[in-house]
C-alpha cells in the first residue's frame, strides 16, 4: 500500500522512498527483538513464545498470500486479469530455468506492471 501511495504521489522515487520508510522500521525493530530474544535462548517460557509465534506468523503471511492473489488475479469487475496470470506463468518459467534471486523475480514484474500499465 506504500508503495502504490508513494507512486501516486510521487512517482517512482515516491513509491521507492514510501516502500524503505515503512519497511524500515520493521527491520530495526526486529533486529532488536532479536537481540532480546538472543539473550534468552535457553528460557523454556522464550521457546514455547517463539513456537506461538512462528505459527501466527505464517498463517499472517499465507493469509496476507491469498489477498495479494486475489486482488491481482480478479479485476474490480469480477473477471480475470490475463496479463497477470501470462506474466505469472512466464516468471514461473523462468524461476524454473534460472535460479535467481526471488527478489530479482519480484523486481522484473514490478517493472514490468509499471512499464505495461497492469491495472487491478
Amino acid at each position: 500500500m506504500a508503495t502504490y501511495v508513494g507512486e501516486k504521489v510521487g512517482g517512482i522515487i515516491g513509491s521507492i522512498v514510501a516502500t524503505i520508510s515503512f519497511v524500515l522500521p520493521a527491520i530495526f525493530s526486529m533486529y532488536f527483538v532479536y537481540k532480546l530474544f538472543d539473550k534468552f535462548k535457553d528460557n523454556k517460557r522464550v521457546n514455547k513464545a517463539l513456537k506461538l509465534i512462528r505459527t501466527s506468523t505464517f498463517a499472517t503471511i499465507l493469509v496476507s498470500c491469498f489477498t495479494v492473489i486475489k486482488n491481482t488475479v480478479i479485476t474490480s469487475t469480477n473477471q480475470l486479469n490475463i496479463k497477470v496470470i501470462i506474466l505469472a506463468i512466464i516468471i514461473y518459467i523462468c524461476m524454473k530455468k534460472k535460479k535467481l534471486h526471488p527478489l530479482i523475480y519480484m523486481a522484473m514484474s514490478g517493472i514490468i506492471g509499471i512499464v505495461f500499465s497492469f491495472s487491478m
